[in-house]
């Protein structure tokens, strides 16, 4: 169905291969979204409507809503399937948003959660010593798409830079990073003529009202 460019119809089995793979128990590492990013925690208690977690990176422990938990990583999963799943998903977003108009910025929000959950998957497997995988790599490109189609030009140079910085000869990341640049430039360009328009217009209604 994805490659028959059917987003609308290939999501729910997406979907439904998450909640499948994603199963909450004591024990179980999950990924939840803090300022922006996706961490990692484990579950220790689980109650009606609450977990209480341990962070990972900082050993923090807290109690949070299990609505918050984003996903539970599949672990073992030596096909890689949430990751593929994930990366699959945020191709669906972007075709939808592709063709949409009023929730298009919904849609790539979403991409880039996607593309952050299966970046924070493949870095929960990934060895300390491991190189990058082919999932990120997908992963960095298909959020920094979705980041230039909010504008967020910044971000999207970012993750393609850092694609770059893995795998310097990738020629899709270095064609997307100069089109990128150009990009921004434009907008730049388009805003100084939109500050120079409306401080004009404000001028000439000052200079309306005094007169």
């Amino acid at each position: 169905l994805l490659r028959l460019r059917d987003a609308v119809s290939a999501i729910p089995y997406y979907e439904r291969a998450l909640r499948l793979s994603s199963s909450l128990q004591v024990g179980a590492s999950i990924l939840l979204q803090v300022s922006g990013r996706a961490v990692t925690a484990e579950i220790d208690y689980i109650e009606e409507n609450s977990v209480d977690v341990t962070f990972i990176e900082s050993g923090e422990e807290k109690s949070i809503p299990a609505n918050d938990v984003l996903l539970c990583v599949l672990d073992p999963d030596p096909d890689r399937l949430q990751e593929r799943v994930l990366l699959n998903l945020t191709r669906c977003l972007l075709q939808l948003a592709d063709n949409a108009t009023e929730r298009r910025s919904r849609y790539l929000e979403s991409a880039v959660l996607g593309s952050t959950l299966a970046l924070a998957v493949a870095s929960f497997h990934k060895n300390v010593d491991s190189t990058v995988t082919e999932t990120e790599k997908s992963a960095l490109l298909l959020r920094s798409q979705a980041q230039a189609e909010l504008h967020k030009f910044p971000h999207a140079i970012a993750d393609i830079k850092r694609l770059l910085k893995f795998d310097p000869h990738n020629a899709q990341a270095r064609k997307a990073l100069a089109n990128l640049e150009r990009r921004k430039r434009m907008a730049a360009k388009s805003d100084k003529r939109l500050v120079k328009e409306v401080s004009r217009w404000v001028q000439t209604a000052v200079n309306d009202s005094v007169s």
